[in-house]
């Protein structure tokens, strides 16, 4: 999303038609120097995860879930929410700053103290969003 506070790394969803379809074929992506990282699997089984490093350094991540299962769902909203509130899209920017700052080294704490935020926003209906800019969720901002 144009403006977002990021990390260096590029998270691109790939949805399928089937997970079952695609494992088939997953080996294709070690051809352009992704790698498959089945652990991940044990806290997200319905999606699938991958990863590329360039010279020691991890440049993208690959995320394969079943188009309109949850997973897909769940990501979309979350984008559509911040694409739709300039207030939620900065106070996400200045909460990963913060996670990225305290947790540098740490990549599960940061992803885990992104949690509560994401669960928030996604607990709201897009169209309360949508509706009513004035909306503010109820967000505990640690870090």
């Amino acid at each position: 999303m144009p403006g977002l506070a990021a990390k260096p790394i590029i998270d691109m969803l790939v949805g399928v038609r089937s997970l079952d379809e695609f494992e088939r074929h997953c080996d294709r992506l070690s051809v352009y120097g992704y790698e498959y990282i089945p652990e991940y699997e044990r806290a997200l089984p319905d999606r699938r995860f991958f990863k590329r490093v360039v010279c020691g350094i991890r440049t993208h991540h690959v995320h394969v879930v079943e188009v309109n299962g949850l997973y897909w769902k769940r990501y979309l909203k979350f984008r559509d929410s911040l694409r739709c509130d300039a207030w939620l899209s900065k106070r996400y920017a200045e909460l990963k700053r913060r996670l990225a700052a305290r947790f540098r080294f740490d990549r599960d704490a940061y992803t885990n103290g992104k949690t509560g935020f994401v669960e928030a926003v996604l607990a709201v209906p897009l169209m309360e969003l949508r509706r009513a800019p004035e909306f503010r969720p109820m967000v505990a901002m640690v870090a």
